[in-house]
């Protein structure tokens, strides 16, 4: 028992190490919304969510429960895909890290059960699923997302990568609780009451370094999209519509978020005829946005 404690010690100060010596930690949280979140602190947000560990591993698994511990946060676990199903019926999860490569019901199936017991309940709650794999082939990250997964991260994963799936299970959970009354108008370039909800909940100077981050970054990721629809690499396109329609919504522009999933919906399944409307409407969403969002940054004080 005592050398199996000294072990145990020695595993925890190395993984407090480890979160403590992230690359860029505070900038991350920083670009997170959370500047004064310090590595090692539990911070409320984390700690109040309910994350659910799915991996075949022992070793796995406990890594990544000591990573969620430093981070603050508690998890439940699950060896496979038909236990993690059951543990959803039984129980609301706000995170998933969800492993693909499963014994009995693998993590894309137990992802299919999952979406469709939500749609069947229908109680507004819908777990952000993220797939765990050391399968980063071509096509991979689609085949997640056409199974009703949210993010894809190929092992090993690191402290910063959890930092920012943490961070957007948050982010999820938030928007699902606001009022829908609160909700943005379809087709809204920006909706300057979210703009203000971020600057209420973190810091305006964070929000418009955000924003400015984001408009930055934009034409190159619509450069991107062009190039993966032309040599029809669907995988980056899809990857890319991702990113953009995530950013969008955090941002409160819904015209250009929507469109960016039509664009990925479309790329995810390879058509390449959809894919190219939907990149011609997300395209012309996009200067609207541009608009809106520097005539924000041109009044933020």
């Amino acid at each position: 028992m005592e050398g199996f404690l000294l072990v145990k010690e020695r595993v925890h100060r190395c993984a407090l190490r480890l979160s403590k010596n992230i690359p860029n930690f505070v900038n991350i949280m920083k670009d997170l919304g959370k500047p004064d979140f310090l590595p090692g602190s539990a911070h409320p947000a984390f700690a109040s969510l309910r994350i659910l560990v799915v991996d075949d591993h022992a070793v796995n698994r406990r890594l990544c429960g000591l990573m969620l511990r430093d981070l603050g946060c508690e998890a439940d676990y699950a060896e496979d895909g038909h236990q993690a199903v059951e543990m959803l019926v039984g129980k609301k999860y706000d995170l998933v890290l969800m492993d693909c490569m499963l014994p009995a019901m693998d993590g894309l199936t137990a992802t299919r059960f999952i979406r469709a017991n939500e749609e069947r309940v229908g109680r507004g709650h819908r777990a952000h699923i993220v797939a765990f794999t050391v399968n980063a082939a071509p096509g991979e990250s689609n085949r997640c997302l056409r199974a009703g997964m949210d993010d894809f991260l190929a092992k090993p994963v690191t402290a910063s990568q959890l930092v920012k799936v943490i961070w957007e299970a948050t982010r999820t959970r938030s928007a699902a609780a606001r009022p829908a009354a609160a909700a943005p108008e379809k087709g809204l370039a920006l909706d300057v009451g979210r703009i203000s909800q971020l600057c209420d909940e973190i810091d305006e100077g964070v929000v418009v370094e955000v924003v400015s981050m984001f408009l930055d970054a934009l034409a190159q990721q619509c450069e991107e999209c062009r190039h993966g629809l032309e040599k029809a690499m669907f995988p980056e396109l899809t990857r890319n519509a991702h990113s953009i329609k995530g950013a969008a919504s955090t941002l409160g522009a819904s015209a250009l978020e929507q469109s960016a999933a039509a664009l990925e919906n479309a790329a995810a399944l390879a058509d390449r005829g959809r894919a190219t409307q939907e990149l011609d409407r997300m395209l012309a969403a996009t200067e609207p946005t541009r608009i809106a969002m520097k005539s924000w940054l041109s009044t933020a004080t």
